[in-house]
């Protein structure tokens, strides 16, 4: 019944017009997937024109906005942060969202997204392409050690947890490995010539940690760092990197809003910001969903 509803013709306009009306249920539009290009407007005004391959991010996307569905509060921290940095990188890109939201809110900035698996990358350069923005795909892994890595990766023809960490896929069945080039983003900027790196998204399943310490010495251009953290320990070990730095930890609760880190932990996203930058920004004690400020011209 799934490949029979998903092989329909003209799902993409009907739901288009239904959009236009007012979208359905939540419950009802999760299971309304269809294929094709549509629009995703953006805070401040901006539009993106994005690619949907039948899978969750672009249905979420689609049906409840950019800021309002998946990853709410996530999106709307990086909305207000991408307009503010030069050089911008999305560790774990898979289609682009952030990589090409940082790109439509910070036209003069440099944004630089890392996918590992090709046939990923490739939709990554279609959406790219499609919007004529200024995104660089380096079809690559970033890690704490530059040369061959193996990715783990589970079946299928798109996914949204494949790793340089064995435990992520521990016990999953169909999964194969391959090698891929990984690089150390110390490494990365020295070759690229980057004079700075001021926002990072880092969504790398369990590696996030591997990620930060191939900053190395660039972790002292104290960028903020949108990321990802899966369990207990991967949050010490980012800690141990930062702390030193004056970096403070807010945990991003997607649509609610973002707040210092209790010792409780909770697996999600995580804001890492120098607590001089969060003070100036107004998010060192935490900040709701809807009081997070977009950029100009946003309703």
């Amino acid at each position: 019944m799934r490949d029979a509803w998903r092989a329909l013709p003209g799902k993409r306009p009907l739901f288009e017009a239904w959009r236009r009306i007012g979208a359905p249920p939540e419950r009802l539009w999760r299971h309304l997937y269809f294929e094709g290009p549509f629009d995703l407007p953006l805070p401040g005004g901006a539009v993106l024109r994005l690619t949907h391959w039948g899978h969750l991010v672009e249905n979420e996307l689609f049906w409840a906005g950019y800021g309002n569905g998946w990853e709410a509060t996530s999106l709307r921290l990086w909305a207000m942060l991408a307009p503010q940095a030069r050089t911008i990188i999305d560790v774990g890109a898979n289609t682009g969202i952030y990589a090409l939201a940082a790109a439509a809110l910070s036209p003069g900035a440099r944004v630089i997204a890392f996918e590992p698996v090709h046939r990923i990358a490739d939709r990554l350069r279609t959406n790219v392409a499609q919007n004529g923005l200024r995104v660089e795909v380096c079809e690559a892994a970033a890690s704490d050690r530059t040369g061959r890595a193996t990715l783990i990766e589970p079946a299928g023809d798109h996914h949204y947890s494949a790793s340089l960490e064995r435990a992520i896929l521990d016990g999953a069945p169909d999964v194969s490995e391959h090698q891929v080039e990984a690089t150390r983003l110390d490494d990365f900027a020295r070759a690229q010539e980057l004079s700075s790196i001021d926002l990072i998204k880092i969504d790398a399943e369990m590696h996030e940690a591997a990620v930060i310490a191939g900053l190395g010495a660039r972790l002292g251009d104290r960028p903020a760092m949108l990321v990802e953290i899966l369990t207990p320990e991967t949050r010490l070990a980012i800690g141990k990197l930062v702390d030193p730095l004056g970096y403070g930890m807010l945990e991003v609760r997607e649509g609610e809003g973002a707040c210092p880190a209790s010792e409780t932990f909770r697996p999600g996203n995580c804001l890492l910001l120098p607590m001089a930058e969060a003070e100036r920004l107004g998010l060192a004690g935490g900040i709701a969903h809807d009081a997070i400020p977009l950029p100009r011209g946003a309703a």
